[in-house]
């Protein structure tokens, strides 16, 4: 029997209802000096004002949907504040759009429908602005359609509208402009107010995961054009506390951002950072393998690139990059290297050569200018001694012979002296191999 009467009542009361279409002028114009001081106050003057017109129907119906108020601000907002606008009405294929520009701000206005479907429309409107504009950080201000005697209708007009944004858009700068009527026997009389209504985080219940309690926040008066408290209508909503809110976190094994024990514990750079923001908030985070449960309320972590980023989205600092860096420590060169690290290869060539050459001719040297023959073991033992510094026994006739034997050993000291140098250096600080900077290397 109480259902049946709540029934009754709701439709009692819907049916004392006035749409803004059917409004007179002196009520539009109230509309609409009420629109152009907010937008005067809080829109900002070089960027363009979106103005979503009532629409119910696709473009290809044809349908009109013009009416005094919206004409009203077109007006206002070109002529008196001088604001580009952006009009939207009927629903072409906006979600193809691809548009480089951000408005900041939005005028709503909504169809003449039932109180549960305007929500609805706030929430297509709001997709469409969303996926043409991609600013989340939008002001909105909604102006619903239809006017309710009821108190207890318009509250819920109300949360659904603010309700269904929030849910599907997670924009929270919204608020919702209602004319508050004088009704005599369900005959409209005039609107002396009009009610500014909004929503704070910090009030719902629970976690702000759905709009439960809406504020009042200001009234415009009609009578004077002015605002009766002037408070702010955009302000800052922090979420400082949220009251112990127990939030699932659908997460996955990825080093060093996520680790998982063999008995389910998480641990890991997110889940750190995660529980130092649950504590600073007053949140409950419980973590869970993506794999293992179905519905969860954030994922992490998730990995985006400059091609998939949102147009909106903003960086928070610090913030982690996924780069896999391999240290792999140096290893010390052995000793023994030293001996043939001592001269670069182009230079081992050239000392080669030399000991070669000096060879052959001390070999002629010997057999043919001298007539002492010697065999070639001897000639090569010769040039050995001579490189390592130890004297030899050998007869010299004529200049030629002085002046090539002379030049040799000035050749044989410098290379030695520069060898035995950098060998005592290098046996007693070895040094280490050069580090591994590409995986070629490392492999």
């Amino acid at each position: 029997m109480a259902m049946h009467f709540l029934y009754i009542l709701i439709v009692v009361l819907q049916a004392s209802s006035l749409r803004m279409s059917e409004t007179n002028n002196l009520l539009v114009e109230s509309i609409s000096k009420c629109i152009i001081s907010i937008a005067n106050k809080y829109f900002v003057s070089d960027e363009p004002v979106i103005v979503y017109r009532p629409a119910t129907t696709s473009c290809r119906d044809n349908e009109s949907y013009g009416h005094a108020l919206e004409q009203m601000i077109f007006q206002n907002l070109h002529e008196v504040m001088n604001l580009q606008t952006i009009s939207l009405g009927c629903f072409r294929e906006h979600y193809s759009s691809n548009s480089q520009i951000k408005p900041s701000s939005c005028i709503i206005i909504l169809p003449n429908v039932h109180w549960k479907l305007q929500g609805t429309f706030a929430r297509v409107y709001l997709m469409i602005i969303s996926a043409m504009f991609k600013n989340r950080n939008i002001k909105v201000m909604i102006i619903p359609g239809t006017v309710y005697k009821s108190n207890v209708i318009t509250n819920l007009m109300i949360k659904s509208i603010l309700q269904s944004v929030w849910y599907e858009s997670r924009i929270d700068n919204v608020i919702i402009l209602v004319p508050h009527a004088i009704y005599k026997d369900s005959t409209y009389i005039r609107v002396e107010f009009l009610d500014i209504y909004s929503w704070f985080p910090q009030n719902q219940k629970p976690c702000s995961r759905n709009v439960t309690e809406i504020t009042l926040i200001d009234q415009w008066m009609v009578s004077s054009n002015l605002f009766n408290k002037n408070v702010d209508f955009f302000p800052s909503k922090p979420l400082k506390n949220l009251q112990g809110c127990p939030v699932t976190v659908g997460t996955s094994y990825l080093p060093p951002f996520i680790f998982v024990s063999g008995d389910n514990t998480f641990s890991g750079l997110l889940h750190n950072l995660l529980f130092v923001i649950g504590r600073k908030l007053n949140v409950t985070f419980s973590f869970e393998l993506v794999e293992r449960v179905g519905k969860f309320d954030i994922m992490t972590p998730v990995s985006f690139s400059s091609h998939n980023l949102p147009d909106d989205c903003v960086t928070s600092y610090p913030y982690f990059k996924y780069i896999l860096s391999w240290y792999v420590h140096a290893a010390p060169i052995p000793k023994w290297k030293g001996i043939v690290m001592g001269f670069q290869q182009i230079m081992w060539f050239l000392v080669i050569l030399a000991f070669i050459f000096g060879t052959v001719t001390f070999w002629l040297f010997s057999n043919i200018h001298l007539m002492k023959y010697i065999t070639l073991i001897e000639a090569i033992m010769n040039s050995l001694r001579t490189y390592l510094g130890m004297s030899i026994k050998i007869e010299l006739r004529g200049s030629l012979s002085a002046v090539f034997f002379t030049l040799w050993l000035c050749y044989c000291m410098l290379i030695y002296t520069a060898y035995q140098s950098y060998l005592i250096g290098f046996l007693t600080n070895p040094g280490e191999y050069s580090p591994i900077n590409t995986e070629e290397e490392l492999i």
